[in-house]
């Protein structure tokens, strides 16, 4: 029952199979149709309501419809009930700064870096937003993780196919490699090619050397010959 179309039609007459919803969600979000997905997730929102990771999705397609208020207004009420979560607080972080909202988005981001002092893409928002992150991260150290989470399963996270870090609903590429998600062939890691490129120079270079060479000495034996 993986065809979206096929999972449609199952519900007509199963209405109730949450579980087969659920699934269609995702796959209706994963596909970029956030409308569609939007209008299950309500629903699953109804049946399930206490669900972290039906909040998150419905969150990250409000966010994708540029439907910011109605994002916060979810993480807003998903953090209070789950406050040590910091995956929602990196994804209100990332609503305020689409929204325009700088300062809530500094101080999103900054909690964040609190609750998970390894966070790069805390570090690299605050620098994007115009902070002095090295100052910040310096007295941080020490701060305590007990709000990085435990469970990462593909419900709550993107796993990148390249690298296996696991990734929020509102990315669209890694925060480790920066490679796409989707096709993993398209999206080579950026470290990837610069060491290709070296080793095809390094052969060139060392062809061309054996080449000169070989030049050289013919030269040389030529001027021994002719004398």
């Amino acid at each position: 029952m993986a065809d979206i179309d096929e999972i449609r039609a199952y519900l007509e007459t199963h209405p109730d199979d949450h579980k087969q919803r659920w699934r269609l969600a995702k796959k209706l979000y994963n596909a970029w149709d956030y409308r569609s997905a939007l209008a299950e997730l309500l629903v699953l929102q109804e049946a399930w309501p206490d669900q972290v990771p039906v909040q998150r999705y419905l969150a990250a397609t409000y966010y994708r419809l540029g439907k910011y208020a109605e994002s916060e207004a979810i993480l807003v009420k998903a953090i209070g009930e789950s406050p040590d979560d910091v995956t929602l607080l990196e994804q209100l972080a990332k609503v305020h700064e689409g929204a325009g909202r700088t300062e809530k988005a500094i101080d999103a981001w900054s909690r964040v870096l609190e609750k998970k002092p390894s966070s790069k893409s805390a570090e690299e928002a605050l620098e994007r937003l115009g902070m002095a992150v090295g100052t910040m991260a310096s007295t941080m150290a020490g701060a305590t993780m007990a709000g990085e989470m435990s469970d990462h399963g593909n419900d709550t996270i993107i796993i990148c196919p390249h690298c296996g870090e696991g990734n929020d609903v509102f990315s669209k590429r890694c925060t480790r490699c920066h490679g796409a998600f989707g096709n993993a062939d398209a999206a080579m890691a950026p470290e990837e090619a610069p060491v290709r490129v070296r080793s095809r120079a390094g052969l060139v270079f060392f062809l061309s050397f054996l080449a000169v060479a070989a030049l050289c000495g013919a030269v040389f034996y030529w001027l021994a010959i002719s004398r």
